[in-house]
């Protein structure tokens, strides 16, 4: 915690799922968060906006990585008001497989462009000791194989989507060996491929758990596009944790730690969609909210389209990397991470208030922790 305790983090992508979570962890360990990013989508709630996030950070800064001038001109002012962050944290991305087929151009321009205006901006920082990059599993060139990834397996993308993080990869390697290691005082740079992640607050499109959610409160059966893709579920938490105890090693000791680490679910919880769609919805019906907020989800139906645009149908991670040289290792399982997931969208459901559902996301973040630090209000 004193690692944390008065330090200036920048978060960016700090009003999307996996960002939200990451900056009110910051929060409840003492640091002094900003944050840059789009703005959340207005056609659903956010957790950003179902928490009142904003009003604990210490910045908050809605612009487009894909402006150049926009990005430099925001990191000017943070620097300016807060001073500079020792810390930044690179989660904002375009982050669905499916949108990124509908919008190529878009796709890349965010996860390449936005990431390389990003860093060359980061280049001119005094004061900055670490940077992570995170990019997602699927920038692996996926064989369908049987056995798990590792970092040092070939980077691809036979999609828009996972070709646009591959290159993300390629993006902060070519920084990492030509700037930020090479600089008087070496900057840490490293990359974060993690498995899917589910948890409370995830409204996003194409997405099963948020799939499920929407199903119940409509009183419809759950379309499930591809129930026999296996995938690696995993809390947000986990990857909070994960991302959060790479950083401290990253700034300590940059040299040794600026490379690519693979934060993964153990192996009992990578199984297939029907799965967990089978245990969320035992979840879900053996305590479901009150009725003005969805009863229970009676069933679900395979939509499958084989002349669907490609996705990976088995996909796997080694975290063996993280467990070895990190010391870091998911505490929750697949039951635990689908309780915790259908506890928060539950309280959501009951109409629980912006308070209530930041106190929340603390309350699971100490239990992942186990211990009992919280937000002072």
């Amino acid at each position: 915690m004193s690692f944390w305790q008065n330090r200036h983090v920048l978060v960016t992508g700090h009003t999307g799922f996996i960002g939200g979570w990451l900056s009110w962890q910051l929060i409840r360990l003492g640091a002094r968060v900003s944050g840059i990013s789009l703005p959340p989508p207005d056609h659903s709630p956010s957790l950003f906006a179902l928490t009142a996030l904003a009003d604990n950070m210490a910045g908050h800064h809605l612009i487009d990585l894909r402006d150049a001038t926009a990005t430099e001109a925001a990191l000017a002012n943070i620097c300016t008001t807060h001073g500079e962050p020792s810390i930044v944290l690179h989660l904002a991305a375009q982050p669905l497989v499916r949108a990124a087929f509908a919008d190529p151009v878009g796709n890349f321009a965010t996860n390449v462009m936005g990431t390389a205006h990003l860093l060359q901006n980061l280049r001119h920082l005094s004061k900055l000791q670490a940077v992570v990059v995170m990019t997602t599993d699927k920038v692996y060139l996926n064989r369908e194989w049987v056995w798990d990834y590792r970092e040092d397996d070939a980077l691809g993308g036979y999609e828009p989507y996972g070709c646009s993080k591959a290159a993300q990869e390629m993006v902060a390697a070519a920084y990492r060996s030509s700037y930020f290691l090479k600089a008087p005082t070496p900057i840490g740079l490293a990359t974060v491929r993690a498995g899917n992640v589910i948890g409370g607050g995830d409204f996003a499109d194409d997405r099963i758990i948020p799939d499920l959610v929407r199903a119940v409160r409509a009183g419809q059966p759950l379309a499930v596009r591809s129930p026999q893709a296996v995938r690696p579920w995993q809390h947000v938490i986990a990857v909070v944790d994960g991302l959060l105890h790479l950083t401290q090693s990253l700034a300590q000791r940059p040299t040794e730690f600026s490379q690519a680490w693979n934060f993964g679910p153990p192996a009992e919880s990578v199984v297939p969609v029907a799965e967990l769609v089978a245990q969320c919805c035992h979840a879900w019906n053996q305590t479901a909210p009150d009725p003005q907020g969805g009863g229970q989800l009676a069933s679900w139906q395979n939509i499958g389209d084989p002349n669907a645009p490609y996705e990976a149908t088995l996909l796997d991670l080694s975290s063996r990397k993280a467990h070895q040289k990190l010391g870091w290792h998911p505490r929750w399982g697949l039951a635990e991470t689908i309780e915790q997931t259908i506890a928060w969208y539950h309280q959501w459901s009951r109409g629980a208030s912006t308070t209530d559902l930041g106190d929340l996301c603390l309350q699971q973040l100490a239990a992942y922790d186990n211990d009992f630090l919280t937000l002072t209000r």
